[in-house]
């Protein structure tokens, strides 16, 4: 008999041994200009997350990313289809949300901001200010846009061209109906589909719903080391954060 073993997984580049990886898991190749919001978060000269553009000096990424590390090895890829080709952006500093991981809820209030050391030029097409989601759609049942440079497979090879895929949200209830263990909470919003689904180096990617950034992913679940669309992809609801994040 096969045992399968399920972990749930915060979605940052690991240890793991590496394998070949192409694309997000039932994605493809996009362009940075259609996706102009889209950031690439390097830690220490690697990338370890995905993030959003929301000023000319700030970025947003999930608490995880940045929580418990230096700042100084913190940088940004802005403006490029391929991460590997741009030019580092140090951060000068980082708030992480002061309940983050507090509570019942697993991840919860998974959200930062990135201070930058220098300004962007958001006059550059390829470079733009993302429009977050603030109004009380939930979105539940739609097919929303997610984008990221992850890995396939739970490994720590990941593709270096930006990497695209639709994914369904589904309603909170729903969500919980497929976690035995993991409750959910009005913070966070959840996608499931076939074949489809956010893995390693995906966290603080963003989803984007009616054109507005609805949600950043936060964790998922991995089975025998693989990265499982039999589960739902649980992201971080800018809605319900929208106040934190603008004051």
């Amino acid at each position: 008999m096969c045992y399968l073993r399920v972990i749930v997984i915060s979605l940052l580049a690991s240890s793991l041994s590496a394998r070949l990886d192409t694309r997000v898991i039932g994605g493809s190749d996009a362009d940075i200009a259609d996706y102009p919001y889209m950031c690439s978060l390097v830690y220490s000269g690697s990338h370890t997350c995905g993030c959003v553009i929301i000023s000319a000096s700030k970025i947003l990424t999930t608490a995880q990313c940045v929580d418990g590390r230096n700042p100084s090895l913190l940088n940004v890829i802005v403006g490029e289809t391929d991460r590997t080709s741009g030019v580092a952006i140090p951060l000068q500093d980082v708030k992480v949300h002061e309940d983050f991981n507090t509570g019942i809820y697993r991840s919860y209030n998974d959200v930062a901001i990135g201070n930058l050391a220098s300004p962007l030029d958001l006059s550059n097409p390829l470079i733009e200010a993302a429009t977050l989601a603030t109004g009380p759609d939930d979105f539940t049942d739609q097919s929303c846009v997610f984008t990221g440079w992850g890995s396939t497979n739970s490994t720590t090879r990941f593709p270096e061209i930006l990497q695209k895929t639709n994914l369904t949200v589904i309603s909170n209830d729903g969500c919980r109906a497929n976690f035995s263990t993991i409750d959910i909470g009005e913070g966070q919003i959840c996608v499931h589909d076939d074949d489809k689904t956010i893995c390693l180096a995906d966290l603080g990617s963003p989803i984007v719903c009616q054109g507005v950034v609805a949600g950043l992913a936060s964790f998922g679940i991995l089975v025998d080391g693989e990265c499982s669309s039999a589960f739902p992809g649980v992201f971080t609801r800018i809605s319900y954060h929208k106040n934190w994040i603008m004051n």
